[in-house]
């Protein structure tokens, strides 16, 4: 496992704002899982990060032990690993806060129409664009790290299996852009507003992210199916809540579940 050089082309495209807290930036030609690479390095210090890229992953993770399929040239790759300057409040609500700001990033680069689907996955036209996957690392007794794999087709068509994603089709960036970025463009847009969005988590909380979620949110109004650690429920997502949980109209009652899964349920 050899990192390549493309780690210094990375960070010429980031602010030197940000570079100053990023102690550590390296790229592979195929690892694992960057989560995984992260999680078995020494955690960077409070406020600080360490980044991670991948041109392929031979045992890429999704939640709840799923795999994520990671050939090479498909898609991009990434994880942050980050210590907060100071204990996060409700840190089960960051992914969906890191979904708004990779929703934000690829705006930036042309992409329009980006979806989020609670809790955790990135959708275009109806496909699964990408997913996010963050895990959490104690440290010591006062402190706690977090590591963010994120994961984003770029030209997937024809390599990776339609049958694993959530909602049975991928998606790609090379269906919503005629140009395409580089894939340490896109990683590099990516950071920034992951960066910027750890920096507004700290100070508000899920809060920040809220109405922006709320205009992405993909599953609003739609019938699912909802899959927690004890039942399964059947009803119509309302949006989300303050905290990120789902808000599920299962008959006259309002479910609020704060962990599971969700598929449609015209796809049983």
């Amino acid at each position: 496992m050899t990192a390549q050089p493309d780690g210094e082309q990375l960070r010429a495209l980031l602010p030197s704002r940000l570079n100053e807290r990023i102690d550590l930036v390296e790229v592979f030609s195929e690892v694992e899982s960057t989560n995984s690479y992260l999680l078995d390095q020494p955690a960077p210090g409070a406020g600080r990060c360490k980044i991670v890229l991948a041109e392929s992953q031979s045992a890429g993770r999704g939640r709840l032990g799923n795999s994520w399929e990671s050939p090479a040239g498909a898609g991009l790759y990434l994880s942050v690993a980050c210590t907060p300057a100071s204990p996060l409040k409700h840190p089960g609500t960051l992914t969906p806060a890191i979904g708004v700001a990779i929703a934000s990033a690829l705006r930036n680069l042309g992409l329009e129409g980006v979806g989020l689907k609670w809790p955790n996955d990135l959708i275009l036209a109806d496909g699964k664009l990408g997913g996010i996957l963050t895990e959490l690392k104690q440290t010591n007794a006062n402190s706690t790290s977090f590591v963010i794999g994120i994961g984003i087709n770029i030209e997937a068509t024809g390599r990776i299996d339609s049958g694993l994603a959530s909602i049975g089709r991928v998606a790609d960036l090379a269906e919503g852009l005629e140009s395409l970025p580089t894939p340490v463009q896109l990683a590099a847009e990516i950071i920034e507003q992951l960066l910027i969005a750890i920096d507004a988590f700290e100070l508000t909380g899920f809060a920040a992210f809220l109405e922006r979620y709320r205009r992405l949110d993909w599953l609003a109004g739609r019938a699912v199916i909802v899959t927690t650690a004890t039942t399964e429920h059947r009803g119509v997502v309302q949006g989300i809540g303050d905290q990120a949980e789902l808000l599920l109209a299962v008959g006259d009652e309002l479910l609020r579940i704060i962990a599971g899964s969700v598929r449609l349920q015209h796809d049983e």
